[in-house]
Formats: C-alpha cells, structure tokens, sequence
C-alpha cells in the first residue's frame, strides 16, 4: 500500500458559522470532517491536499471546496521562476490560500527566496458553483 502525507494548515481562526453554512447550502452536503479549514482573502475554504508515494513529484491528489467552487482530483506543481518543487513540499509548507481553484502554499519557516508555491487542478473536474449566493462573488 502506497504511502500518504497529507498537506497542514496554521490552523487560523475560525469560519463564521454563516460561511460554513453558506458553503454547505451551495454544494447541497455537509463539509466532509476530512477537509481542513483554510483562510481565505476573501472567503474561506475546506481542503485536503495529500501526495502519494507511488505518485510523480509534482502531481498531488485531493479536493477543496468553497462557496465558488469545488474540486476533486489531481493537482500538479505549476513551476514558478523557473524553481523546482521544493524538496519536502508538504513537511515544510502549509496551505496558505485558495484562489480561483489554485492552492497556494506558503513557507512555515522561510529560509530563502523560496516562500511559497502553487498547485493548479489538472483535468476538467473543476465545478464552478452555480447559486444566486456564489454568483455575487463572481462580478
């Protein structure tokens, strides 16, 4: 069986109880108790990141979810300056953000120029939420 390391976050704040329930009216379901809470810039977020052994470097596997999306799948390192992914990805980075269904990661302990990171979804399994609710953040 295939190793798993899953992605952290800092674990920052709380969501309102109103976007927690913003988010499960949009998709219909509870958030699934797997998915962490990520901050957000303008909203937050549910994701879980993970990266399994038997997998390329730069491919990742998991879902996010907010009120404007929803995502499970593959996730693939978008290379940024020409840099390549870091060396322990997921050991030395944590979930930061998620913006139009990119993961940003940050650095936990930066150590150089290299702070931070990108996974893209790869494929078309990205749904866009469709609610008058989702809509008014899309304008």
């Amino acid at each position: 069986m295939a190793g798993k390391q899953y992605a952290r976050t800092l674990g920052e704040g709380d969501a309102f109880p109103s976007d927690i329930k913003e988010v499960e009216e949009v998709w219909a379901e509870p958030i699934p108790d797997h998915l962490l809470q990520i901050g957000g810039l303008d909203l937050f977020s549910w994701a879980s990141i993970y990266h399994l052994d038997t997998d390329p470097p730069h491919i990742f596997r998991g879902e996010f979810r907010d009120r404007m999306g929803l995502y499970k799948g593959s996730f693939e390192y978008s290379q940024q300056d020409n840099k390549p992914l870091p060396e322990h990805p997921l050991r030395d980075y944590y979930i930061d953000h998620i913006v139009s269904g990119e993961v940003h990661f940050s650095a936990i302990d930066p150590k150089d120029d290299f702070y931070s990171f990108v996974l893209k979804p790869v494929g078309s399994e990205f749904i866009h939420a469709v609610s008058p609710e989702a809509d008014q953040y899309r304008k």
